[in-house]
């Protein structure tokens, strides 16, 4: 296949490639194999650290770049040559977040992403809430005993952070608090961006990450694109959420999933015919590319 002929798929994990079981069947599987076999580029594109989404990769069999943490870490899991692109704001900035009254007071945990190593802020979760918020964010622990070891270390260690933020995420214990928390951290950090999203383990949890301004889903497929040199016209993308909008936004096909956020099916080009859980992204990447033959 030559270069004009190829396409380039930046596709989202959560609620798009993924089912609800948060993994991927064998029909999609299959079907990605098959699209990468005729020659196409396939990125994972997602808002998961590296440790949430390398298993998926390697189901996918994949050697391609994959985007981490809504593409503020770039990198190449199968080159260990290549050198990441990191995208982070500073430590000091996630201090004083954490450190602000308000903020501190109405948050029922926190997670701070640096360099694919999760920091958590101590606070005192019952065993199941703390199973669903491991889960959720990805965090490699594996018992109770060995979150009261982490927790009593990190306590200190939050404050006294070595890397730079590639994401800081704060989960709030009520959903009416939103603006008064984006308020907040405005105050701090006005140039930085803060979005939301739910964490599934109460109806009272809501989830605020906050990352740099320059990182975002759609610089990180212009940057996919530019180095495997396929021009965005020649972009597929897919995605399920509000985070998903640039990236849909910029690709020459933009697809948003038909279980996606209103937002989401509004800012799109095209929306899937099936939902995740039905295959939608190969149902439609066998579709769309057959077409183009």
């Amino acid at each position: 296949m030559g270069k004009n002929d190829k396409y380039l798929i930046a596709c989202d994990l959560d609620g798009t490639l993924l089912n609800n079981e948060s993994d991927i069947s064998q029909k999609t599987i299959d079907g990605i194999k098959k699209i990468i076999d005729q020659g196409h580029i396939f990125c994972i594109v997602t808002g998961r650290p590296l440790r949430g989404s390398i298993h998926i990769y390697e189901k996918l069999g994949l050697n391609t770049l994959m985007a981490n943490y809504n593409g503020s870490y770039i990198s190449n899991p199968s080159d260990k040559k290549f050198t990441p692109v990191n995208m982070t704001f500073s430590k000091n900035i996630v201090s004083a977040i954490l450190k602000n009254r308000f903020i501190a007071k109405n948050i029922v945990n926190a997670v701070v992403e640096a360099d694919n190593v999760a920091t958590v802020l101590n606070s005192n979760m019952d065993l199941n809430i703390w199973k669903s918020f491991i889960d959720i964010f990805h965090v490699p622990i594996r018992d109770m005993n060995e979150k009261n070891n982490i927790l009593n270390q990190t306590n200190n260690d939050i404050n006294n952070l070595i890397k730079d933020a590639n994401a800081l995420l704060l989960n709030v214990n009520d959903k009416a608090l939103f603006d008064s928390m984006v308020y907040h951290i405005k105050q701090i950090a006005p140039t930085l961006a803060v979005r939301s999203w739910s964490a599934r383990i109460d109806d009272k949890f809501e989830v605020i990450e906050v990352n740099s301004s320059f990182a975002d889903k759609a610089m990180a497929m212009k940057y996919l694109s530019s180095y495997y040199g396929i021009p965005l016209e020649r972009c597929i993308a897919f995605g399920d959420g509000e985070n998903d909008l640039t990236m849909l936004n910029n690709a020459g096909y933009g697809f948003a999933m038909k279980n996606g956020t209103r937002p989401a099916k509004l800012l799109a080009r095209h929306i899937t015919k099936h939902t995740n859980v039905e295959n939608g992204v190969v149902w439609e990447l066998e579709y769309v590319l057959n077409e183009k033959k």
